[in-house]
């Protein structure tokens, strides 16, 4: 079964169904985890053989839990099986670049769409909840930096939009944004220099 990362402690997990042949007392079935170990982190109703969480789950932490589960009946018969939760990904992770700042010098032999500089964030979710996709942020309202620089969405890459001869003793100071594909997106900027 699968159970999603970060629900609430009792979050149900799965139904066990075992029978009993024999009846009355003598085909009465407990259900039970015997594993110290499993019962930190799920519960199962001994009655019902309801399994639920007993806290939330963290796919980053562990992604797969393999909790041996057994049925018993009044007479010591015993039945056993193991019960697989594979963790579900949340968007609970925001990128993370690989550095706190990014610097760059541009020359002036640069040409027009040239990489000068890679900015790279990592984000521990799967699939859409870790595709990053980078642009560039300006919070103070100005267009300078996007006038000048563009950023390939995908890599990370930054290039040049015009000539590198018109950018002599200019400095640039900007941010590039890093926002994840889950839903909702999750995001982080880095402060980006450009002498």
């Amino acid at each position: 079964v699968e159970v999603m990362e970060n629900l609430a402690a009792g979050a149900f997990v799965f139904q066990l169904n075992a029978s009993d042949a024999d009846r009355d007392d003598s085909g009465r079935i407990v259900y039970s985890i015997p594993s110290s170990a499993a019962l930190e982190v799920f519960s199962v109703d001994e009655e019902s053989g309801e399994v639920v969480t007993r806290r939330p789950l963290d796919r980053e932490l562990r992604r797969l839990y393999e909790l041996p589960v057994m049925a018993s009946d009044a007479g010591g018969k015993t039945g056993h099986a193991t019960l697989k939760v594979r963790v579900g990904d949340a968007n609970d992770n925001r990128p993370r670049f690989l550095l706190a700042a990014y610097r760059a010098n541009i020359h002036a032999n640069y040409s027009v769409g040239q990489p000068f500089l890679r900015v790279q964030a990592v984000d521990a979710d799967l699939d859409d909840n870790s595709r990053i996709v980078y642009s560039i942020y300006e919070s103070n309202g100005t267009t300078r930096a996007s006038d000048v620089f563009d950023i390939n969405p995908t890599s990370g890459d930054l290039f040049l939009k015009q000539s590198s001869l018109t950018l002599a003793n200019e400095v640039f100071q900007f941010f590039v944004r890093a926002e994840d594909s889950g839903l909702p997106s999750l995001g982080n900027e880095v402060p980006v220099d450009v002498l």
